[in-house]
């Protein structure tokens, strides 16, 4: 079995909306699914609760986590490619969805 990935830092534009969670890099890699659980995933969203009509919209992330091996994820497995968030290091909203 091949070693895990080791976490990497990742920044960019996270575009989140009705089965979308699509995060694109700085430098335009991507788009890749992005998944996160418990406390990053509480922090990756508290940008969009501070605006009525949450909880969709665009944030700008600085994280750490894992891009897995190309497959297929995300909404109807539309995504080459999945990054796994383990922490968040800022995530500020910088507009509506799209």
């Amino acid at each position: 079995m091949p070693p895990a990935p080791a976490a990497q830092r990742y920044a960019g534009t996270w575009d989140w909306r009705f089965e979308t969670s699509a995060f694109t890099t700085d430098n335009g890699q991507g788009p890749w699914w992005l998944h996160a659980e418990g406390a990053a995933w509480e922090q990756l969203n508290a940008p969009l609760a501070l605006e009525a009509g949450g909880p969709w919209g665009r944030v700008h992330i600085v994280v750490e986590g894992e891009l897995s091996a190309p497959g297929r994820y995300g909404h109807l497995g539309a995504y080459e490619r999945e990054l796994r968030v383990a922490r968040v290091i800022e995530a500020r909203r910088i507009g509506a969805p799209g």
